[in-house]
């Protein structure tokens, strides 16, 4: 059989594309290093396609490996003479390959370092980019800063050694480069990191200055590090790859690139020493990369580790499997549209929300195999740089961290080794033997996993995300990693019949919205009004109702609380304060509402009968049951006016249904608003309008934590509760959209209890 290399071309031309360029006129201008999987079937094919184009010659690629283990890619690339195949794999069964002839030299550094320093010398080198992996930058992922532990970095570090590491590398040559008088090359990352160039800077700048504080200096004011945002989802190769290329084309690759079929490429125009016309070959240039980057990696990077360390607790072994469960698929695009699409910044050209769906088509694509294992590889590198931005940001905009905190006690799991089945799992990471201790003590000490400080920082001080983190850790050990997922799973989502990919169902085409997985229907054109729509239950519902079609009026105290939730939302703002009826009456009377959430609340103070400050009494009852009763009094003659009918849901309290200790205020008002919620329903049934209460038990907050977040309290409460878990506000949500639509029609004055079953002891 013929065996791929520069000889062999005529003979395979005949069976896929291959280079139209003669590869022997190609200069080279790249210098890559980090030679694998991803930079093949990403920036060395958008090169590949550019040659193909003509009339850029001197921007051929030279790779350089520097690790043990490159010296394999430096056998297979100098026996195929650089050539290799690029097989592009779709959901539905089509495959497209060609022949990749853009790497024409190859260095192992360990071999020849001298021959790696003439090349990054050479002014005919422009650019030298990295695909170096999200550790090998040694950034300290706590502190921001550089850390030079490394051996290579040590050993480099050294006066006169010759260089083992990348940054070892492009110091001596940028040093050589400024003695000779040689402009410097542009430093291009093209790893997963956000602020990917900004990091290189910092980590190239930081070890020069330990050499030579000048060129440190001279490296900062004239080399380019411009940002940039890669996508692919490229497996690593198999033996069934392998073996697949040679029966398909019937020659021998040693190692094939099997890829997805989308691509993107986002990269700052930013240049030192001039670039190659990349625009050509459907590379974004762009003046600012970040929101792009944020994209990615909040969303499809995160969620690889969403569904990696959950997914193999459960005994799946590969991506698609993952997103052929329904459940599994909805709690992670559950984690992109709750939890980390509220983090990121507007992204020109692109709606989110489709972004998100499109990544689940991709994930479920069956052909690309791509393993849970690949993802979980030195998760403590990519957990604290994907998932906990999110996590430090929603923690700030009182925003969930219920989905993220799952995933970080699932990996806390996999470091045990076993899945949920007493199956094996496997685990690589740098850290393994540390985060392996750290874990363990999770056994006397839920929670204390979080003080792991080189990858959590500080966040295992914050109350609420260590609160989330112990209940999620309960869960799964009481329900497994299936159990736990599909209790906090809100999509609805369906599989594709023998794809394995996934299908919105019928009423995404339609304006019906899902909601948790009931659907529900007839928000179209109808304006509702939520209130203490800057908190948790308000904003959550807020979300859901906008998702489903809804016009949401979002109220609270004051316009700067809202004001994010209604940039994300596109809900209208309005402020009042609902202990004074004046603010009430001049807000919403005259309002054309359909609906009405009374969400505003105060929690007043943990006090028993004979210890109860009277004033805070009053307040408590004055917002939570005299303010909700003003805003019906005030919004529902407009209502009635309209005669189309309408729904109000008043969001109360477990602490109305039974006792609960200390909860003498706060539980006598929300059973005032039950009865509120009833005579309402008497009184209004007649205008065909519907009034019900939901009555949660404890969303784990800021605000509630301090009480319930004590063991000493939360604990036993848990324990007497049949589900045995806080609510999310998600779960709140979801039923008083229900209770909105038109699928809860003949419901109306009920109390409905959202506690896991506690007050049906």
């Amino acid at each position: 059989m013929t065996f791929l290399n520069e000889a062999a071309l005529p003979d395979v031309a005949g069976r896929l594309p291959t280079p139209s360029y003669d590869r022997r006129s190609i200069r080279t201008g790249i210098v890559h290093f980090g030679v694998g999987g991803f930079h093949r079937s990403h920036q060395a094919m958008f090169i590949d396609r550019l040659l193909n184009l003509g009339g850029s010659s001197d921007w051929g690629i030279c790779g350089v490996g520097v690790l043990p283990s490159d010296a394999q890619m430096r056998d297979v690339l100098d026996a195929q003479d650089g050539l290799y195949t690029l097989v592009l794999r779709d959901a539905g069964g089509g495959e497209d390959a060609r022949i990749i002839g853009s790497i024409t030299e190859y260095l192992f550094a360990p071999d020849d370092p001298r021959a790696v320093i003439g090349k990054l010398v050479d002014p005919a080198t422009r650019i030298v980019s990295l695909s170096v992996t999200e550790g090998g930058y040694s950034i300290n992922d706590a502190t921001g800063e550089f850390d030079p532990r490394a051996l290579d970095v040590r050993h480099d570090l050294e006066p006169d050694s010759i260089p083992q590491s990348v940054f070892g590398f492009l110091t001596t040559a940028l040093a050589r480069r400024r003695a000779q008088g040689v402009e410097p090359f542009t430093v291009l990352s093209c790893d997963n990191i956000a602020g990917n160039g900004n990091v290189a800077r910092k980590a190239l700048v930081s070890f020069a200055a330990l050499k030579d504080p000048a060129l440190a200096e001279w490296i900062n004011d004239t080399v380019a590090f411009p940002n940039s945002m890669v996508d692919r989802i490229t497996p690593a190769t198999t033996d069934a790859d392998r073996a697949a290329v040679a029966q398909t084309y019937g020659f021998v690759d040693a190692w094939p690139v099997v890829a997805e079929p989308f691509e993107q490429w986002v990269l700052e125009d930013r240049f030192a020493a001039g670039r190659p016309p990349l625009e050509a070959v459907g590379v974004q240039l762009v003046d600012d990369v970040e929101p792009y980057e944020l994209l990615k990696l909040r969303l499809l990077n995160a969620s690889h580790q969403v569904m990696s360390h959950l997914g193999a607790l459960a005994g799946h072994r590969h991506v698609h499997e993952v997103c052929a469960d329904p459940a599994f698929a909805g709690f992670i695009l559950g984690y992109m549209e709750a939890e980390a699409a509220p983090t990121l910044q507007p992204v020109p050209g692109i709606d989110i929300k489709a972004y998100c769906r499109g990544l689940l088509h991709r994930f479920a694509n069956p052909a690309i195999r791509d393993t849970l294992a690949r993802q979980r590889v030195d998760a403590s590198e990519r957990i604290p740089k994907f998932l906990l931005p999110v996590v430090r940001e929603q923690l700030e905009l009182g925003g969930p961290v219920d989905r993220a905190a799952l995933v970080v006690a699932a990996w806390a799991r996999t470091l045990a080794g076993a899945d949920d089945d007493g199956g094996t799992i496997e685990t690589t990471d740098r850290r393994l033997e540390q985060l392996r201790a750290a874990a363990r003590q999770d056994g006397e000490n839920p929670g204390a996993f979080l003080n792991f400080a080189e990858v959590f920082g500080d966040l295992g001080s914050n109350a609420r995300f260590a609160a989330a983190y112990r209940q999620a850790h309960a869960a799964l050990r009481r329900s497994g990693a299936a159990g736990a997922v599909a209790g906090l799973s809100t999509s609805s989502i369906s599989t594709f019949q023998n794809q394995g990919g996934i299908s919105l169902n019928d009423s995404q085409a339609t304006g019906t919205a899902t909601v948790g997985r009931t659907p529900t229907t007839g928000f179209k054109g109808r304006t509702i009004l939520v209130t203490g729509a800057s908190g948790g239950i308000g904003a959550a519902t807020v979300r859901q109702l906008t998702a489903a079609g809804a016009k949401v009026i979002a109220s609270a105290r004051t316009l700067d609380s809202l004001a994010g939730l209604c940039d994300e939302t596109g809900a209208q703002p309005l402020a009042f304060d609902l202990a004074s009826e004046d603010s009430i009456r001049d807000a919403v009377e005259g309002l054309e509402l359909w609906g009405i959430v009374n969400c505003g609340g105060f929690g007043g103070e943990i006090a028993s009968p004979q210890d109860t400050d009277i004033d805070i009494f009053d307040k408590v009852v004055s917002i939570n049951a005299r303010g909700a009763l003003l805003v019906i009094k005030h919004a529902v003659p407009s209502m009635i006016r309209q005669g189309g009918g309408g729904a109000v849901v008043n969001v109360s309290s477990q602490a109305s249904l039974v006792a609960l200790p200390g909860h003498i205020s706060y539980g006598s008002s929300k059973a005032a608003l039950d009865n509120i919620t009833r005579v309402s329903a008497l009184e209004l049934g007649r205008h065909n309008i519907r009034v019900n209460s939901v009555n949660p038990t404890v969303v784990m907050t800021d605000m509630s934590n301090f009480h319930w977040g004590r063991p000493d309290i939360g604990g036993p409460f848990l324990e007497q509760m049949p589900l045995g878990r806080w609510a999310t506000v998600d779960d709140v949500a979801a039923p008083i959209v229900f209770l909105l639509s038109d699928a809860a029609a003949m419901i109306t004055g009920v109390a409905l209890p959202i506690d896991g079953g506690y007050s049906s002891r």
